[in-house]
């Protein structure tokens, strides 16, 4: 096997491995379940990053993201977006905010 012969192997045995960011999410909060049902659902990939601060313009930690893909940010309701993101609030019903999280993934790749 050569190069690129070996990517989906590597790409099974990674996944095997490594715990997918949903899983990571779901173990801290299985109250999220619908909703990384509903995401996983409606085509959203997995996030780059789960429960992570959020840090404001001074450096400062201004709350907490639930999951980020690039700009795209998950936030709980009143938690504040931090600079330059586009952050998608979770309160609506957990098919909604998929809706809005792969609107936004779609808007955010464009200039």
């Amino acid at each position: 096997m050569k190069g690129k012969d070996w990517e989906p192997l590597f790409g099974r045995l990674k996944e095997r491995v490594a715990p997918s960011t949903w899983e990571e999410l779901l173990r801290a909060r299985p109250d999220l379940a619908p909703l990384v049902g509903a995401l996983k659902g409606a085509g959203v990939p997995p996030p780059e990053e789960v429960l992570f601060d959020l840090v404001g313009p001074e450096g400062s930690v201004i709350g907490q993201g639930l999951a980020r893909w690039g700009k795209v940010v998950l936030v709980e309701p009143g938690t504040p977006c931090p600079p330059g993101g586009v952050c998608v609030r979770f309160e609506n019903a957990p098919g909604e905010v998929a809706r809005e999280v792969k609107d936004a993934l779609g808007s955010a790749d464009r200039p």
